[in-house]
């Protein structure tokens, strides 16, 4: 709900006041978030106030974040595709194929790296453990 123009401008300022928002905490909430607070140096609205700020600037630094991986996936795919090519075309090498098959495992732990380091990011972030596994599953091939 939107509040009506008298609500927002000051009478004697004539500029616009900013919105106030206002929510409960349970008991456990709360001293979780004084605690942070101190921790802070920040009083409990003004760390609720920057948690609020800050997630609602997290889709962007996600965003940001989501095209920094899908580009490395992309750089590791093609390294990955161009070293198969080079062991098709001299099949007479095994020391190549054996590094192809080192880089291939290799490979499947820097996926399995970056997904769990993707995954402590957007928890740490404040995505939930089912929301930040369910997007690192949908952007990020793991095997």
């Amino acid at each position: 709900m939107q509040p009506s123009q008298k609500q927002r401008v000051r009478p004697l300022a004539g500029v616009e006041a900013p919105v106030t928002v206002g929510f409960r905490l349970d008991a456990d909430h709360s001293q979780a978030l004084t605690r942070r607070a101190v921790k802070a140096g920040l009083s409990p609205h003004e760390l609720a106030r920057q948690f609020v700020v800050e997630a609602l600037h997290d889709n962007e630094r996600l965003s940001v974040l989501e095209q920094a991986v899908k580009a490395l996936c992309a750089e590791m795919q093609e390294l990955h595709r161009d070293l198969l090519q080079t062991t098709r075309e001299q099949p007479g090498l095994p020391a190549v194929v054996e590094l192809v098959n080192t880089l291939k495992l290799e490979l499947d732990q820097s996926r399995r790296d970056l997904a769990l380091s993707v995954f402590a990011l957007l928890v740490a972030a404040g995505k939930s453990m089912d929301e930040a596994k369910a997007w690192v599953q949908k952007h990020l091939r793991t095997t």
